[in-house]
């Protein structure tokens, strides 16, 4: 059999419109049997000259449309035979699994959205547009259906003559307050493609930025960097990766007018965190024969100092990302150790977060700690690079929640690093190999505590982001203390 991909339009508005055979652009003979869809949603751009594109994407912004494709066979024996569909579709319905609304009224989960009561849907057959490179089809709902802002797993499924099902499911992001076509006088407005939501935030890894919130860099830093905070007065503290002038890393502090001061200088293999506490002092590990932390202030002065407890046979993986709580406690991430320490300001070991998997003993699975967060009600978000996920204890140090990649709409979670939770409790992850394999891939991606994917950030690049910090969302700083 030869396969022949061919297009539908299904349009839905107040009325249906559809595709009928010009006398120039006659149907292909032979009989067919349809075999299967491919429903993606389409989102509107602007293009350099100002004109409107329409494209995949799976975020919806402006309007509610999904293009559909179907696949057919052509039946064997029947190439000179009539153009006809042996098992065309009796039925057609489109289903989400979040209640919306229509004209002010709540939809209920599960109601077919295209045979609705009041919205006078039509039920109706797939019939097979004359095959063309320039054919489409589109399902379209009208500006009375609202969805409020959130990924929606959309159903879209058929029935034919035969009873066979045919169906596909779309997980699209719609931030929208209405759906429905754009009046052309906005359209050709700039805010067109300005999104919903949207954050200012630094980068840093192989390259250190911040990026504003129309996607473009507002200022750069010549050097490789592991961690990094923009202060309140707009100073910056990076951590600076290990290179021909600081062989061990080192900690800068960068002025609001650019000036750099040396913190402190790297005396083994590496320094991986540096964070400003609200004493004013920074918290700070090294890496080496000798790991320790240290507390020092902006002149270079001890406050604090001991050894981790941490393993010394592989010095790359012995720390991470270490922060000071309100408590006067540190939390330090051991990555081969599986777990994340809490030490007093003696170094006493108070308390411990496992992140090895229940039953694997071996540590087949290698759920590294990286990042840890203290938030809510004592409550410590863990990402564990290596295993791909990111776990969430509770005061009592039980695992509460984990994110997967089989929770997001692709595999997001590629050596998950970074971390932050952002004041309305949702957490904004940075995959650092997400762009390895492919570089349009999310770098940052933003979920709430339902696992829905809110906003995400792509550069187009291999390079990673190894951290990060949002500074400010929709033009709004961020309040409170950093949680990153």
């Amino acid at each position: 059999m030869s396969t022949i991909k061919s297009v539908l339009h299904l349009m839905f508005a107040l009325v249906l419109s559809s595709q009928t055979a010009m006398a120039d652009d006659p149907f292909p003979k032979g009989h067919y049997r349809l075999m299967d869809v491919d429903v993606y949603p389409i989102n509107k751009t602007r293009r350099a000259d100002g004109k409107i594109n329409h494209g995949k994407s799976d975020t919806l912004t402006h309007s509610l449309r999904f293009d559909v494709k179907t696949i057919a066979e052509k039946v064997v024996g029947t190439e000179q035979e009539r153009f006809k569909i042996l098992n065309p579709t009796e039925t057609m319905k489109m289903t989400v699994d979040k209640p919306i609304k229509f004209k002010g009224k709540v939809v209920p989960i599960g109601t077919n959205l295209l045979d609705y009561q009041e919205f006078n849907g039509r039920r109706f057959t797939i019939h097979m547009k004359p095959l063309s490179p320039r054919s489409f089809g589109s399902i379209r709902l009208t500006n009375d259906f609202v969805f409020p802002t959130d990924t929606y797993d959309i159903n879209f499924e058929w029935i034919t003559t035969d009873g066979d099902l045919i169906s596909k499911k779309v997980s699209v992001l719609i931030d929208i307050s209405e759906a429905g076509a754009i009046p052309k006088a906005r359209m050709q407005t700039p805010a067109l493609d300005k999104p919903a939501r949207c954050h200012r935030f630094l980068v840093c890894g192989q390259k250190t930025y911040i990026m504003g919130a129309d996607g473009k860099a507002t200022w750069t830093y010549p050097g490789e960097t592991r961690d990094g905070y923009v202060l309140n007065d707009g100073s910056m503290i990076l951590t600076l990766s290990k290179s021909k002038k600081h062989n061990g890393g080192a900690v800068v502090k960068i002025s609001a007018d650019g000036k750099e001061k040396l913190i402190f200088e790297g005396t083994q293999m590496e320094v991986n965190s540096a964070h400003p506490t609200k004493e004013g002092t920074f918290v700070i590990t090294e890496a080496g024969a000798k790991p320790r932390l240290l507390e020092i202030t902006d002149g270079g002065e001890v406050r604090v100092e001991f050894p981790l407890a941490c393993q010394t046979a592989n010095v790359h993986l012995q720390t991470r990302m270490a922060r000071k709580l309100d408590d006067g406690t540190y939390l330090v991430p051991h990555l081969l150790d599986f777990a994340v320490f809490n030490y007093d300001q003696t170094g006493k070991v108070i308390n411990k977060f496992d992140t090895t998997v229940p039953g694997d003993t071996e540590h087949k699975i290698h759920t590294w700690p990286f990042t840890a967060i203290r938030h809510g009600k004592g409550q410590t978000l863990v990402t564990c690079t290596n295993g791909n996920r990111v776990m969430d204890f509770d005061a009592d140090g039980k695992v509460v929640w984990t994110l997967y990649n089989e929770d997001l709409p692709g595999q997001w979670l590629k050596d998950p690093c970074g971390a932050q939770v952002l004041p309305n409790g949702n957490v904004v992850i940075a995959p650092y190999a997400a762009g390895r394999s492919d570089p349009k891939a999310p770098k940052l991606f933003e979920v709430n505590r339902e696992k829905k994917v809110v906003w995400k950030y792509s550069d187009g690049q291999k390079v990673g982001v190894h951290h990060f910090q949002i500074l400010d969302t929709n033009g709004k700083k961020i309040p409170g203390s950093v949680m990153k």
